[in-house]
Order: structure tokens, then sequence, then C-alpha cells
């Protein structure tokens, strides 16, 4: 516990000093190896702001402020909690990227629930949107959705998926260009582009 405690005063005061002025980041961890502008650690756990990000191992690059997680990683806000493989994240910009195997489950209790699986994930903190880019897997409102690309807008709380996309729910199924779902409103979507629907009767 001791050891943890010192580790974690060492970073945030030493390494990251030069970011201390307009956001501090803190590390705990179980073990740290560092050179010249670059370190890699273990077992760690990463604060910044509200959102607190965990994974097996991780290195920092001083020069580029530039992280990358690896083995089970998993950033919780105080809107998602998103688990991956692989995470990549430029801290100035609060730019998460995720890939492989990356599901993101909303935690905001004003919005609908939804799970989304993709397997890259874009995630931008200061704005609150994000984008997936590959194989999209949607569950909500009692719907499946798939498509290859997601975007969120948080100004306008809407979800939009692009390109061969297939909702299938129990009483029907319907092709189209693109759909938007909105996430304050239960069942409430409208699609765009070519659309086709097949109807249970």
């Amino acid at each position: 516990m001791y050891k943890n405690i010192v580790l974690l005063i060492v970073l945030t005061l030493f390494v990251f000093s030069p970011l201390v002025a307009a956001e501090k980041i803190n590390l705990e961890l179980e073990y740290l190896e560092y050179k010249k502008d670059h370190m890699k650690f273990k077992e760690n756990i990463i604060y910044k702001g509200d959102i607190k990000i965990s994974s097996k191992s991780g290195e920092y690059y001083e020069d580029q402020k530039k992280m990358i997680l690896k083995n089970n990683v998993e950033l919780i806000s105080k809107n998602y909690k998103i688990s991956s493989l692989n995470m990549k994240s430029f801290l100035k910009e609060n730019k998460y990227i995720f890939t492989n195997n990356v599901i993101v489950k909303n935690i905001n209790k004003e919005n609908k629930d939804f799970n989304l699986k993709t397997e890259e994930f874009i995630y931008n903190s200061n704005s609150g949107n994000f984008t997936g880019n590959k194989d999209i897997k949607l569950e909500v409102d009692n719907r499946k959705i798939t498509g290859k690309k997601i975007n969120y807008i948080k100004e306008k709380n809407e979800m939009i998926i692009s390109n061969n996309v297939k909702i299938k729910n129990e009483n029907n199924e319907i092709d189209t260009e693109e759909i938007i779902i909105y996430l304050n409103k239960n069942n409430s979507f409208k699609t765009k582009g070519k659309t086709k629907i097949e109807i249970d009767i």
C-alpha cells in the first residue's frame, strides 16, 4: 500500500509536471520502469478529472502526451463504461481511441440504456461525442441494429448509424441506409435513404 502511494506522488509531481498548470493526472500502479520521456507500467489505475481508467499494462510518451494501454482496458466516466483490449489516448486533447472487442454501455440514467459493440471507438471527453468505425452492433429499445459506422452527437443527444444498416426486433426487420436514434425519447427513431421493411402480421 505504501509503495503505491509513493509512486503516485512521484508521477504526479515529476513526470507530469508540464501538465500541472492546466490539468493534473494521477496514477496508481504496481510496477514502473522510467527512462527519459518514456515510461512503462503495470496494473495501473489512472484518474483524469471525472474519468477513471484501468488496464493491465501501459506506456506513456512525455513528448507527445500520449498514453497507450493494453490488456483489459476499462474507462468509466459519468456517462459511459467502455472496455476494450487496447486504448490510445492523446491526453491534452482528451481523445481516447479504443480498439479490439470494444463494448460501450450507457450509465447516464437520463438517457435510455444501450449496449454497443465495435472494433474501433473514438471518444472525446471534452465534447462528449463519439464515433465507431467497424462492425457496429447496437442493442437499444429491444432492437438489434448493425451497420458500418456510428456517430453520437451530444448536443442533439442522438446516435446515427450508417452504411448497410439492419434493424431487427420481435415484429419486423428493416434494411436502410441510415438510422437516427433519439436517446431521450423511448422507441423513437427515423431512417434516411432507401428503406425496406418486413412486418410480421
